[in-house]
């Protein structure tokens, strides 16, 4: 069966692109034309990827699976990190079916060791929520300077893992739709170990990480601090990693 008739299965279309500036452009405007959930967009490269704060995600043919879903998922704006968590976890997850021990780098990317494996941005356009996920497939052609903190999955079939990225996914949207975001929260705190305990720079500052609260927000403790800050966004690093990673 194509990898169209399988993800047909699954309630979902692939618009499959060659160049494209970013997938997520593209998916927010149909999502604010009113495209119906379901739709894939996937682009073999991409010039203008968007992250966080600016930051950009670029990608030559083959270098990475770049994806985003559109979804209308029956949970509220305020739970976005939720689902953006989710994501990590879902890639996470389809990393460790490769052989590749990754851990999730709250609120958007997923690493392995100090180098950066996929960076992740949910975007809302109206009441759908769009999923952006870029995996890197390869580093050998990336710039010096990004190579060195990149990680990647290695050879894979890009539509094989499209299918069980897409599988993750969903099966954890409906989890959290169903009210299991306690265990999804639980497998995602436990998918951080790195960050744990750790001591981070949270936005310039320093601070020791402290878990993930009732909604996913993180948690850190400022120096001197008694009780911990909630963080819903922010830069947080851990030792001098992701300084000059795209998001």
């Amino acid at each position: 069966m194509t990898l169209r008739a399988e993800l047909a299965r699954r309630g979902l279309r692939l618009q499959d692109e060659d160049a494209v500036d970013s997938t997520n452009r593209i998916a927010v405007d149909a999502a604010r034309q009113g495209v119906e959930e379901g739709l894939v967009v996937r682009a073999r490269s991409q010039t203008a990827g968007r992250g966080r704060q600016g930051r950009t995600w670029n990608a030559a043919p083959g270098d990475a699976l770049l994806v985003s879903f559109v979804r209308r998922p029956a949970v509220p704006l305020s739970e976005v990190t939720r689902l953006t968590l989710a994501a990590g976890l879902a890639v996470r997850d389809v990393a460790a079916e490769a052989g590749v021990d990754a851990w999730i780098k709250w609120p958007n990317d997923v690493f392995v060791g100090p180098k950066k494996l996929a960076g992740i941005l949910c975007e809302w356009a109206g009441d759908a929520l769009v999923v952006g996920i870029g995996v890197n497939l390869r580093t050998d052609r990336l710039p010096p300077e990004v190579r060195d903190h990149a990680a990647c999955l290695g050879p894979t079939d890009p539509d094989d893992l499209l299918l069980r990225l897409a599988d993750r996914l969903l099966g954890l949207e409906e989890l959290i739709e169903d009210g299991g975001w306690i265990a999804v929260r639980a497998r995602c705190a436990a998918a951080m170990w790195p960050m744990l305990g750790a001591d981070v720079a949270v936005d310039g500052g320093p601070a020791a990480v402290v878990g993930l609260d009732e909604d996913g927000a993180l948690l850190v403790r400022r120096p001197g601090a008694d009780t911990p800050e909630r963080l819903l966004a922010g830069d947080v690093h851990l030792g001098t990693e992701g300084a000059t990673c795209c998001s």
